[in-house]
Parts: C-alpha cells; sequence; structure tokens
C-alpha cells in the first residue's frame, strides 16, 4: 500500500469517528490543529505534499495511530532509532525502495541515470547501498531456494560475483539467477529445461541478490 492511501485511510477514519460522535470535522479543521496552511493539507490529501516526521508524528497522534499506519518510511526510520541508529547513519539501517509493478521498466529507466518516484519503502537493517531496491518475485525460476512471491533485496553497487544470485533483465523480464561467470547465469528450477543462459547487448545486469525479506540469501 503507497503512503498517500495510508494517509488517506486513516484521514477517512478518523474523519467517521468523529461524524460518529456528532461532530463535523473537515480539511480546515486538521490544517488549524496541525498549525499549518489549508492548501498544505489539500495537497498533503493529494500526494502533492509529503508529511515530515515531526508532522506524521502530530498526525499519528491525532488519528489515534502508529506512524507506519501513516508513512511506511518514518516508520522505518522510527523503528531504526528505536534500535539505537542514528538516523543520520549511511542507509546502511534504514529502509530500502520497494518497487511494485514495472519492474522492468524502473530498472530500465534508472540505468539512464533518469530518475523514478518511489511511494513504498520496507525496512532493512542490514548493510547496504543507497542503490538498494526490494523487489517482489513473480518468476520461478529459483525455485525452491527463491520462491514466487518473496522479496528479495538487490543491491545494485554489489557487483556480480560467481555463486551468488544475480538479478537481470533478460528478453524484458526481471529474471533471479546464479553467476556463474563468464556472462553465463543459471536458473535452479529443475523443471527449466534450458536453465544456463547469457546476457546479451540488449539485457542487462541489475545487482546482486544481497538478502530476502525474511531468510538470507
Amino acid at each position: 500500500m503507497k503512503d498517500l492511501e495510508r494517509l488517506k485511510r486513516q484521514w477517512s477514519r478518523f474523519v467517521a469517528n468523529k461524524a460518529a460522535k456528532g461532530i463535523e470535522y473537515e480539511q480546515q479543521d486538521l490544517a488549524k490543529d496541525l498549525d499549518v496552511s489549508a492548501g498544505f493539507i489539500s495537497h498533503l490529501l493529494t500526494g502533492k505534499n509529503e508529511p515530515s516526521l515531526s508532522k506524521t508524528i502530530e498526525l499519528a497522534q491525532l488519528f489515534d495511530c502508529k506512524v507506519e499506519d501513516l508513512s511506511s518510511r518514518w516508520g522505518a526510520e522510527l523503528k531504526a532509532n528505536a534500535s539505537g541508529l542514528k538516523l543520520a547513519d549511511a542507509t546502511a539501517y534504514k529502509e530500502v525502495a520497494l518497487i511494485g509493478q514495472d519492474v522492468v521498466d524502473f530498472f530500465k529507466t534508472i540505468s539512464k541515470g533518469k530518475k523514478v518516484k518511489i511511494d513504498d519503502f520496507m525496512h532493512w537493517p542490514h548493510p547496504h547501498s543507497e542503490n538498494t531496491y526490494g523487489v517482489e518475485v513473480r518468476t520461478t525460476g529459483m525455485e525452491p531456494r527463491i520462491r514466487a512471491g518473496a522479496i528479495v533485496i538487490v543491491d545494485q553497487d554489489e557487483p556480480e560475483t560467481i555463486g551468488k544470485v544475480s538479478a537481470v533483465i533478460k528478453d524484458d523480464e526481471f529474471i533471479l539467477a546464479v553467476a556463474q561467470g563468464g556472462g553465463l547465469y543459471k536458473l535452479e528450477n529443475k523443471d527449466f529445461p534450458d536453465p544456463i543462459f547469457k546476457l546479451t547487448q540488449e539485457d542487462l545486469f541489475i545487482g546482486t541478490v544481497i538478502g530476502m525479506q525474511s531468510n538470507q540469501v
């Protein structure tokens, strides 16, 4: 779920609870309670503005919900801080961007140096570079080791390493496979008749898989 959807859900719940008590609560009331302009609230609820950590905490207190119910990003920040980590530290102990739909388009776009707006984040409390992403696996080529539906953590700054799982784009498909060296990769699913393949100039090496959401690769 995107953070904007989280925010709108909690806002609707809050307004409904007020209405059940006979209280009419509108955006200008929220602006007054947060000491911000009505325009800021309007932009907040349409995704044009993103709340700061302090404002997200104020919203959570007002809405009687958790920070992560409003923002996965700030929720991850607070969890890291609660673990005794400095918020200003390198991203090694922060969240990673969670890539949902259009995975191939996303990586092709950023490979050209272009920026893509990211709405979802997930906490990953292990060392990683700034260029690290969580991606839901939709293929079965690495089963049973990595099953479809798992979220793998791909670090683009980790070089291809023989024996480790790489994330690549092959024939416009996001694929996980074990690096064999010499540009060759191998799928581990024994049901695949041709498990070894090689990238062409049109294909793309994305990075090395450094873990999954719950199990280390």
